[in-house]
């Protein structure tokens, strides 16, 4: 049921960034949503320039395996429900990244590089074990969603995120 409602209002942010964000050509949802969600990465790999869609999340991963980061088009990345416990700076080679979901990990900070990833509108970092975000998090200019429950962010972190994603709805 969970998974259902984060794909809703995945799709409804989807549609919103689309609009706020016309000067980037991205899909529309039910666009994207033509392109197949691939759930195994080995046969992703045998066309790598093809993947827009990546799911791995429920595979209980500990790291994010490398050859996620040889698809040069991920528009979305799920890696929901694993025991990640670090986001490697080499994130930030995903450039078209628009929909990360880090969502349920063990993640405890999330890398500067994080910035490099302009495009990423939807980004899901909620039940982790984040205690402090890099200040670089501000650069992310096209972000209209952010959930960040169930961390241990301070007050301070909270109001730094409102005051610097004004633009930017933040679940907390």
């Amino acid at each position: 049921m969970k998974k259902i409602l984060l794909n809703i209002i995945y799709l409804y942010l989807r549609l919103a960034a689309a609009a706020y964000c016309q000067e980037i050509p991205i899909f529309p949802s039910h666009e994207l949503e033509k392109y197949p969600l691939h759930t195994q990465l080995h046969k992703a790999l045998q066309k790598p320039n093809e993947v827009l869609r990546l799911d791995l999340s429920q595979q209980q991963l500990k790291k994010i395996p490398p050859e996620v980061f040889l698809f040069p088009n991920l528009q979305e990345l799920n890696l929901s429900e694993n025991q990640i416990s670090e986001l490697p700076p080499t994130i930030s080679q995903l450039k078209n990244l628009r929909y990360l979901n880090l969502y349920k990990n063990k993640l405890r900070t999330i890398p500067a590089e994080i910035v490099e990833l302009r495009k990423l509108e939807v980004l899901l970092l909620g039940k982790n074990r984040i205690e402090l975000l890099p200040s670089s998090i501000r650069g992310l200019k096209k972000l209209v969603y952010l959930d960040v429950s169930g961390n241990n962010l301070s007050t301070y972190e909270i109001d730094y995120l409102y005051k610097h994603l004004p633009n930017c709805t933040i679940r907390h």
